[in-house]
């Protein structure tokens, strides 16, 4: 997201706001006279539970810790609630929402009324329930997909900070490194810590098939690749292929229950028993191996299901290569509550 800010305090002077956002816990937000790294006045980074600032006298970082930390947490949970408000579980009544933040408090949205989907001011309201900083006067534009915001004014407590206009809010890809300062480049998340990427699954086409309450990752894959050469030339006179990679649906212990077939492309006409599978949001973990899906790696896919979805079954991806080292990620994608 870019937009062009007018400071009360310097109405003269355009500033230029960066924001680029990755799910629930990366973020990077820039604000600058101009192109990035000329006149730069504030650079912050969230990557997981890390938060940094860039000084502006020189190229190294500062970790956040503490309530310097919770107040640009805080700050990058607001400018979320623009462009992912549905992401959050709202509750209360018509015209008033609340979301939880847990130990930073709050967020609180108004409407005008019952029928609009966007609200004309998000805040945020500290453990105390005192508000702090708040995005008012927010237009919204719903010319696309999803509605995305034009324009609206920041405000910290009951002073107005700056008149915000949105040039653009585009999509782009997730890479972690580009939410760390380069100076922090070479460092590795945690011990005991996996990574977790978003990554959507759109709509497809697949058929599930039950294996044996005693399969084993070997016989699984086994009975995988039997239904692959039973079903390629059954599909094959109607113009239709399976993908090139293998699926296999997990139960809540991690065993595989179920072998699924999917369709390289979408058809309008589907064979016996394949069914269309609506796309849906998705979180995943690659792991070196079938042997590295852990109940560990389920539990961090789950702590990123918003409160009020409802989460499908775990499943594992792997491309079909011949050979090579095996990589898996393990997927838990949900669908939002009605």
């Amino acid at each position: 997201m870019e937009s062009q800010l007018l400071y009360e305090a310097d109405p003269k002077t355009p500033h230029v706001l960066r924001v680029w956002l990755a799910g629930k816990d990366h973020a990077r937000l820039w604000i600058g006279a101009g192109a990035e790294g000329a006149q730069m006045r504030l650079l912050r980074f969230r990557c997981e539970e890390r938060v940094f600032a860039l000084r502006l006298d020189s190229a190294d970082s500062r970790e956040f810790a503490g309530a310097e930390r919770d107040e640009a947490l805080a700050q990058l949970e607001l400018r979320r609630a623009l462009l992912q408000f549905e992401s959050y579980a709202w509750k209360g009544a018509e015209l008033t929402r609340t979301a939880a933040l847990g130990a930073l408090g709050s967020l609180r949205a108004r409407f005008d009324s019952a029928q609009d989907t966007r609200p004309r001011e998000i805040a945020y309201l500290d453990p105390q329930g005192r508000v702090q900083d708040s995005c008012r006067a927010i237009r919204w534009d719903k010319s696309g997909a999803r509605p995305v915001p034009a324009a609206l004014e920041l405000w910290h407590a009951e002073e107005r900070v700056w008149k915000e206009t949105v040039k653009r809010v585009q999509p782009t890809s997730f890479v972690r490194d580009a939410f760390l300062p380069r100076d922090r480049l070479g460092e590795q998340p945690g011990t005991g810590t996996w990574k977790v990427i978003q990554t959507p699954s759109p709509e497809y086409a697949a058929r599930r098939f039950p294996l044996p309450a005693d399969a084993t990752w070997e016989s699984a894959r086994k009975e995988l690749e039997r239904l692959r050469a039973e079903w390629a030339p059954r599909l094959s006179p109607s113009g239709l292929e399976l993908e090139d990679r293998g699926t296999l649906e997990l139960d809540e212990q991690l065993r595989p229950s179920f072998v699924v077939l999917r369709l390289a492309k979408l058809a309008d006409s589907l064979p016996e028993g394949f069914e269309r599978v609506a796309g849906r949001s998705a979180v995943g973990t690659p792991l070196e191996g079938f042997d590295r899906v852990q109940p560990g790696a389920l539990r961090a896919l789950r702590e990123r299901v918003p409160a009020g979805a409802k989460a499908g079954s775990p499943y594992v991806r792997w491309a079909l290569e011949p050979s090579g080292t095996k990589q898996v990620l393990l997927l838990l994608s949900w669908t939002q509550a009605k």
